[in-house]
């Protein structure tokens, strides 16, 4: 095995171990001129940062949504993020590389119900019509894809996409 090339890890070797509330934020501004009109989503995470001497590591996961309301004058911005906690199953300690494989995809599946639930709490919270966050093809998504993604900052790396629109709520 070199570093090259990472051992095959068995499935299920990772396992959630503790998940933080980091930060959950809303804010209401006034709609700029570049605003998108439809809901958005940013999602991003950190680096996974090693324990030391141990089989733990921890990962920051976060989401932020932006939904246009009032007729499009204000934008409510929502913004939530955990810190999870996750353990190796295996004796021997992970090398970077193998954590790195792993934080690419197993930790967003098993934090990202976690985000959903704090994003549709505060958005009720709000009583603003906010689209539920959509829920990942967790089978597509851990399908790993013939060339690696790569992080293009050392920090964090975001996705960003649309949401649906809201549906109306009739009382």
């Amino acid at each position: 095995m070199t570093e090259a090339e990472p051992r095959e890890l068995p499935r299920y070797s990772i396992q959630l171990r503790d998940a933080y509330l980091y930060e959950a934020t809303v804010a209401r501004r006034d709609a700029r001129p570049g605003d998108d009109p439809a809901p958005s989503l940013n999602a991003g995470t950190s680096l996974p940062e090693l324990q030391p001497d141990s089989n733990l590591f921890t990962q920051l996961i976060s989401v932020a949504v932006a939904v246009p309301f009032n007729d499009g004058k204000a934008v409510l911005e929502l913004k939530c993020a955990y810190n999870g906690v996750f353990a190796s199953a295996l004796d021997a300690k992970l090398t970077r590389q193998e954590i790195d494989l792993i934080a690419e995809r197993t930790t967003t599946v098993l934090l990202w119900p976690y985000l959903r639930a704090g994003i549709g709490e505060l958005a009720r919270m709000t009583g603003v019509d906010v689209p539920q966050i959509p829920t990942l093809d967790v089978v597509r998504f851990l399908t790993p894809t013939k060339a690696p993604r790569k992080v293009s900052s050392p920090s964090k790396k975001a996705t960003a996409r649309k949401l649906p629109a809201p549906k109306s709520r009739t009382k």
